[in-house]
């Protein structure tokens, strides 16, 4: 990497830092259907809480892991990607997001945002 290239990143990344928090990756925290960036859409569980950007899919495959965190990513019933997790095998969400499961007395369930 030249010294200009290592400058300009540098630069970047200060300007990126102090922009206004917006989602801007799958499985960001959203609060309204317009939150989300590019195809992305914002998937909210209940009232109450926040929603998550999800991007669509047709197969499991197609669905990105989560940037921290071993939640395995999954396509769901609605076409959307969802992170999921099992309390019991410790399964670790991204950053922020914390594992809810599907019933009271279910240990597998998905990463939402508090």
């Amino acid at each position: 990497m030249t010294t200009r290239t290592a400058v300009l990143a540098f630069v970047l990344a200060a300007l990126g830092a102090c922009a206004p928090t917006q989602p801007t990756s799958v499985y960001a925290s959203c609060g309204a259907p317009t939150a989300c960036l590019g195809n992305t859409a914002c998937v909210v569980p209940d009232a109450g809480a926040n929603g998550t950007c999800a991007p669509p899919c047709t197969r499991n495959e197609e669905c990105p892991r989560g940037a921290t965190g071993d939640a395995i990513p999954a396509c769901d019933t609605n076409g959307r990607c969802a992170l999921g997790c099992d309390r019991n095998l410790g399964t670790i969400c991204p950053t922020g997001m914390t594992c809810v499961p599907s019933s009271a007395t279910a240990s597998t369930g998905r990463c939402q945002w508090p």
